[in-house]
């Protein structure tokens, strides 16, 4: 199969043309994507970065030059309102997506072969006032438009990002504005870079086996410090707990809920030298549409400044119940819970929104 040359933009990020069938990969060197390829960072960047002003325009030589475009996977480009518009401002969807690749998708970024383990929506409100980041779990039952019906987390593998970003429209009834696909390599950097990231704790379990360091780690209930491994192995368990990937997405967002503390507290955001720092650690693992750049991060900078935890808030998908569909353990999304939701997102209404209680769910067989 073959793959289109990379070019270099402008500003020096790299670029990507969209091949004009969706089995064709799209080649460019990157560096190993590894386990997860997590979304938190994404997340946390998507909802930090564009808190302020300064830190976005620091942004505009050293964001753009290390992050990775991959073109026609947004088919709709977002119109940049004038530059006193700033009433003039829409809703905006920002799709995170993390990989499985646990190292292999090298000169892919489409991804194409490989699972979105990570499937975030952030949601910025059309009067910037609130942001919402949506959780959908991996193992969601979903209609695929470039498969079938499947797990949501399979989309990738069939059709790259854009059947990802296709049956995520689909399934919340919307339009994504802009993607972002994570590269977890240096995750682990990062919070070293952070000097450790405290979360509160919910309560006290034991890790899995740690891919890479072959470790096993105790998390105590309450506050506690994530650092390194032991922070990649706090966002990725899930067969600690009864269910399963409902449990790991909820840590995911406890995780991103410290870093943007932790980003804040170190005055990151005012200090030239941490935000270089940072910004060198965040730009090397992201594949993003072309839109969604240095520009893009200070217009909306001046929309939702000043940003303070407040205007945050994070949810996790209805779910009706687990089952085993043919072999595979699957999610259930809450139907009608699901359709109302649709409805806010539509109406820029979600940050209203009042999560019903969530039913005990088994995670079953969490393979697949």
């Amino acid at each position: 199969m073959s793959a289109d040359k990379p070019t270099r933009l402008p500003r020096g990020r790299k670029k990507l043309a969209k091949h004009a069938h969706p089995q064709v990969r799209h080649g460019v060197r990157r560096r190993s994507r590894v386990r997860i390829a997590f979304a938190i960072v994404g997340a946390s960047l998507a909802v930090v970065l564009i808190g302020s002003l300064g830190f976005a325009a620091y942004l505009a030589s050293t964001f753009d030059a290390n992050t990775t475009t991959l073109e026609g996977v947004i088919e709709t480009a977002t119109p940049t309102p004038g530059a006193t518009a700033v009433d003039s401002t829409k809703p905006e969807n920002i799709l995170i997506l993390g990989s499985d690749t646990r190292g292999k998708l090298k000169s892919d970024p489409n991804a194409e072969g490989y699972r979105s383990d990570v499937v975030m929506l952030v949601h910025l409100d059309g009067d910037r006032k609130n942001v919402q980041i949506l959780s959908i779990p991996r193992d969601t039952w979903v209609d695929i438009p470039c498969y079938g019906k499947g797990k949501i987390n399979w989309a990738m593998s069939y059709g790259g990002v854009t059947c990802a970003v296709n049956t995520v429209e689909s399934f919340l009834g919307i339009t994504v504005d802009h993607f972002v696909l994570v590269n977890f390599s240096g995750v682990k950097n990062l919070t070293e870079v952070l000097d450790g990231v405290t979360v509160d704790n919910p309560r006290a379990f034991t890790s899995d086996v740690n891919d890479y360091e072959f470790n096993r780690y105790f998390y105590e209930q309450g506050p506690i410090e994530l650092r390194g491994a032991r922070a990649l192995a706090f966002v990725r368990e899930r067969h600690a707990f009864a269910d399963g990937d409902v449990s790991r997405v909820k840590n995911q967002q406890l995780f991103i809920s410290g870093v943007v503390d932790k980003l804040l507290s170190l005055g990151v955001l005012t200090n030239p030298g941490k935000m270089s720092t940072v910004a060198a650690a965040i730009g090397e693992l992201l594949v993003v549409d072309p839109g969604l750049d240095s520009s893009w991060i200070i217009r909306t900078a001046v929309e939702i400044s000043p940003f303070d935890k407040s205007k945050l808030s994070m949810l996790v998908m209805p779910i009706e119940r687990t089952a085993l569909i043919g072999s595979q353990y699957a999610i259930i999304p809450d139907a009608e819970e699901m359709a109302y939701i649709s409805g806010l997102l539509s109406r820029d209404a979600l940050s209203g929104y009042v999560p019903p209680p969530q039913p005990a769910v088994d995670a079953l067989d969490q393979g697949g």
